[in-house]
């Protein structure tokens, strides 16, 4: 008759460590999960809580300068690099401009869906109370960008999606850029993402110091008569993550309850083999 102590031989206790650990590391991943449910709804609030406030150019570079001198102060604290830019502390603020475009100096971010289908951002500077920012007016579909990520071979005349170079107002959200670029001319080409540092520094602007952003358009004062897709802002729903940790977790209870079961499921096999011998 078969003896459950054979189930503490080295070769089946590799296999319960295996079990464990492969039920520890899906338990682990729900955790994960959960934590970035909680950092997805902290988000949502800081959202909330900045879209109640419109700042101005002045506001704007008050925060910028605070955060940057407390956030250099601790971080120098701790010995890291006080040169790095702190655009995230002040991502989702909502700001209001008077100014105008240069539409001259307007970049193409390719590479960009909406609804499935292929585009990219156009991302124009903007001129107000002698300072630039870097807008984000919005996504084109491939097809009618006219700009120099188009196939060469097209003979197709896209409409004119120009700024307008009237003064304008407009109102936008603050949006993280990525980091910096190597060669700075490669802004005149088509990007896959927006950065800004080297743009600012090719074209001369002027941008809020030590702050690398773009802001994302959300409303203008005048409409031009051919427009970009003005983005949504940012999705402040919770996401997959609840469903997603339901489902580790699930799995990690299949895992302890399935192996078990078939331990004893061998268990009773041998026994029965070893009665029928007997």
């Amino acid at each position: 008759m078969a003896s459950k102590l054979q189930y503490l031989k080295p070769r089946w206790l590799a296999f319960h460590l295996l079990v464990a650990i492969v039920a520890s590391i899906l338990a682990s991943l729900g955790v994960w999960q959960l934590n970035r449910l909680d950092e997805r709804r902290e988000q949502n609030k800081l959202f909330e809580a900045r879209q109640q406030q419109v700042l101005s150019i002045q506001e704007l570079e008050q925060k910028a300068r605070a955060t940057n001198s407390t956030s250099r102060d601790e971080r120098q604290d701790i010995g890291q690099d006080s040169s790095q830019d702190l655009g995230e502390d002040l991502e989702f603020y909502k700001v209001e401009l008077t100014g105008k475009f240069i539409p001259e100096l307007e970049a193409t971010i390719r590479n960009r869906t909406m609804m499935g289908r292929p585009g990219v951002w156009l991302l124009t500077p903007f001129e107000s109370e002698g300072r630039h920012f870097i807008v984000n007016r919005g996504w084109v579909p491939r097809e009618l960008s006219g700009l120099e990520c188009r196939d060469e071979e097209s003979v197709f005349s896209p409409p004119d999606l120009s700024a307008p170079i009237d003064q304008i107002t407009i109102t936008g959200i603050i949006r993280k850029a990525s980091g910096d670029i190597t060669n700075p001319k490669e802004w005149e080409q088509c990007l896959a993402r927006p950065e800004l540092s080297g743009f600012a520094s090719e074209a001369s602007l002027k941008l809020v110091p030590n702050l690398n952003y773009f802001i994302q358009l959300q409303t203008i004062s005048v409409e031009a008569q051919n427009s970009p897709n003005i983005l949504d802002p940012p999705d402040r729903g919770d996401g997959p993550h609840l469903s997603y940790a339901v489902q580790w977790f699930i799995f990690a209870t299949l895992v302890l309850t399935i192996y078990p079961t078939m331990l004893t499921v061998n268990y009773r096999k041998k026994n029965k083999i070893s009665s029928k011998l007997n």
